[in-house]
């Protein structure tokens, strides 16, 4: 996310959260969830940090200006690296601001390409950082999103990975 896109979703949001179109005009009156994936932050080459801590600053900044509560959805391996602390830090502080964070799988996998056991795997394993930063909000509780919004390619997977989510 570069600061563009940052400043892009801030008036998305701004309109969004005040009830303006982007012509100014008042908006319907309809009931918006503002989700986030992939956190902590996607981005490629050695500047992952400084990007990731300015989009969040600047991504929380604004949510806190509107008062808009939103959801984030973690891909845990985006918190690999050599500054891992640093990474797990940037969740830590969507919570510190009142957001909410959600299980996107570890590394985002299309459920329709894999097994119903390697999906179980990717969503347990994706939840280990996630569940322990979310201890520190003991009401919280932890959301799933399919990556792709992929439910399952068959019935049969839909349903099992329905009741593997519900236990």
């Amino acid at each position: 996310m570069n600061v563009g896109r940052v400043a892009s979703l801030a008036l998305a949001l701004g309109c969004a959260v005040t009830g303006l179109s982007a012509t100014g005009q008042p908006a319907s009156s309809r009931t918006v969830a503002l989700t986030f994936d992939d956190l902590p932050f996607v981005a490629v080459g050695a500047a992952y940090l400084p990007a990731a801590q300015r989009a969040t600053k600047d991504l929380l900044g604004v949510l806190a200006k509107h008062r808009a509560p939103a959801l984030g959805f973690v891909n845990e391996i985006q918190l690999e690296g050599p500054d891992r602390d640093a990474r797990i830090a940037l969740l830590q502080q969507w919570i510190d601001r009142g957001m909410l964070l959600g299980n996107h799988t570890y590394s985002n996998p299309d459920y329709n390409t894999v097994s119903i056991e390697q999906f179980q795997e990717e969503i347990l394993k994706g939840e280990r950082v996630t569940r322990r930063v979310l201890a520190s909000r003991p009401s919280s509780r932890l959301f799933f999103r399919h990556p792709m919004t992929h439910t399952g390619d068959t019935k049969g997977k839909k349903e099992g990975i329905e009741k593997i989510l519900a236990a």
